[in-house]
């Protein structure tokens, strides 16, 4: 009997986020499992990963899982589960991220019982890019059978459920989408947690719009060349390899990862050539 993993490889052997030069020899499951309610998801959105590439995921993936579950409430008792071990995991794991969220304030303007924390910080915001670019890179494969290639990447952006409250998604860029889609299996799916939209532009530059629960979205644009994003800030667009050696854990460290102590694109210490 073949594993999942390796007929996942035999399809496509090389990791997807090192842009196909590297042989991949681990999957990675996007998006993440973690993320749905007792950890189940549909099969799907697996795809080849290096384990270099693979290893930093899981932290990223605590993170996510935590922001997914912020709004709505949890209603069965295995939500309310699944919230207390995610919260015990960022408070166990992620000291410095947590004293960047800060103490929760109430926000009784949306729902009875609900507060808000500090969304836009270097850490967050570097931990949300990554693992929106993660998201981009693999449902742009999962859809297309494209790996992004080396001269390619990912412009991302996320939006926290308090910036849909105040009607502050790009409601012109959302225009421009299909119909939502959900991952299904049998008769089972997992709307109302997960859903993704896309579009294509006549430039080689495709849209997703990546949706989880009423928590946040994920927008990722992703192209097989990194020219169409010229633009933006290098720093804010995601190379293939984007994943290698990065860690949660030594964010706003220092000296953080490769001398850096908020990741790419929030803080960046540069050479005098002008080379990160």
């Amino acid at each position: 009997m073949v594993s999942l993993s390796k007929k996942i490889r035999s399809k496509q052997p090389h990791c997807i986020y090192c842009g196909g030069l590297v042989l991949g020899d681990s999957v990675d499951h996007v998006p993440p499992k973690g993320l749905f309610d007792g950890a189940w998801r549909p099969k799907g959105g697996e795809v080849t990963a290096c384990k270099e590439c693979h290893a930093g995921t899981r932290e990223m993936d605590d993170v996510a899982g935590f922001l997914s579950r912020i709004f709505p409430n949890p209603q069965t008792d295995e939500q309310r589960d699944d919230v207390v071990r995610s919260i015990a995991s960022l408070a166990r794991n992620y000291p410095r991220l947590v004293e960047e969220l800060g103490p929760p304030e109430p926000a009784d303007e949306h729902a009875a019982g609900a507060a808000t924390f500090v969304a836009n910080g270097p850490i967050l915001s570097s931990i949300m890019a990554t693992f929106g670019a993660r998201i981009g890179f693999a449902l742009h494969y999962r859809l297309t059978g494209e790996i992004i290639g080396p001269a390619g990447g990912a412009f991302v952006n996320w939006y926290s459920n308090a910036q849909r409250f105040e009607g502050n998604l790009p409601q012109e860029f959302l225009a421009t989408l299909g119909p939502d889609y959900t991952m299904s299996q049998g008769r089972k799916n997992v709307e109302g947690q997960f859903a993704f939209a896309f579009a294509s532009s006549p430039d080689g530059v495709t849209a997703y719009w990546a949706t989880f629960r009423q928590s946040f979205a994920i927008a990722a644009f992703v192209s097989q060349s990194a020219a169409n994003f010229a633009a933006a800030h290098p720093d804010y667009v995601a190379r293939p390899g984007f994943l290698l050696g990065y860690s949660v854990k030594h964010l706003g460290s220092w000296p953080g990862i490769n001398g850096v102590p908020f990741y790419r694109p929030y803080v960046v210490k540069r050479s005098w050539n002008g080379a990160a």
